[in-house]
């Protein structure tokens, strides 16, 4: 039987956006008038949140649990996103090991969470389309088949320090490093992309000017938020 089993995991520090509750309410009506995706003759879906302020725990937690459910992918949505409702359709219609969207840092002039191949950060402009692949990305939303994490070692998340940088890195950048030793490449949806904001006390999103990366600013940490 085709079954589908995504659990949306949601790593809280306790302090939800409104935009977000309606964007998660929205998203789960779609749901259940809809097919996750074409041929699916079986579907449920299950929604976690872990509240706690070590972030990489909560997300190693959460991909446990929804484990020991029976899920099928992990769905990691951030608690200050907000999004289209058919935004889980689109990714999981890949069929990809990872697949995730690229959003804005809530910061002005930082540009965006994902990673290009050779380093550099990843723009979604209004040219972009398709996908493209990734050095690592920032899982405010994102879709990981269940198959990924069996594979790798545990810790699935961490903080790295760098040295150059003197500082640590966002818990993703290590869970990237190492699917990308596994074999697996990052996928990034531009297109999707755009149907997502990054809600802080302003509300980034993929074509605001204020995310622009100006030549010759440099980035103060190696953070993806």
């Amino acid at each position: 039987m085709n079954k589908i089993v995504p659990c949306i995991c949601i790593p809280s520090s306790g302090q939800v956006k409104a935009k977000f509750a309606v964007s998660l309410a929205s998203l789960m009506c779609c749901v259940g008038s809809t097919k996750l995706r074409e041929g699916v003759e079986e579907q449920r879906i299950n929604v976690y949140l872990l509240e706690g302020s070590n972030i990489a725990e909560n997300r190693i937690k959460l991909v446990k649990r929804a484990i020991e459910a029976g899920g099928t992918h992990i769905v990691f949505i951030d608690d200050d996103m907000s999004f289209s409702n058919d935004l889980l359709h689109r990714l999981l219609a890949h069929r990809l090991p990872i697949v995730a969207c690229n959003y804005p840092r809530r910061r002005p002039h930082k540009g965006f969470v994902a990673g290009k191949l050779d380093g550099s950060i990843m723009a979604t402009t209004a040219a972009s389309t398709g996908l493209e692949e990734a050095l690592w990305t920032g899982f405010g939303f994102a879709v990981i088949e269940v198959e990924v994490f069996q594979r790798i070692s545990l810790p699935w998340f961490i903080n790295a320090w760098i040295a150059e940088a003197q500082g640590f890195t966002t818990e993703d950048l290590p869970f990237c490093a190492k699917a990308r030793e596994a074999g697996y490449r990052i996928l990034i949806d531009h297109d999707a992309s755009k149907q997502l904001q990054h809600c802080g006390t302003y509300e980034y999103a993929w074509d605001d000017p204020l995310i622009e990366f100006r030549a010759g600013d440099e980035v103060d940490d190696v953070s993806v938020d």
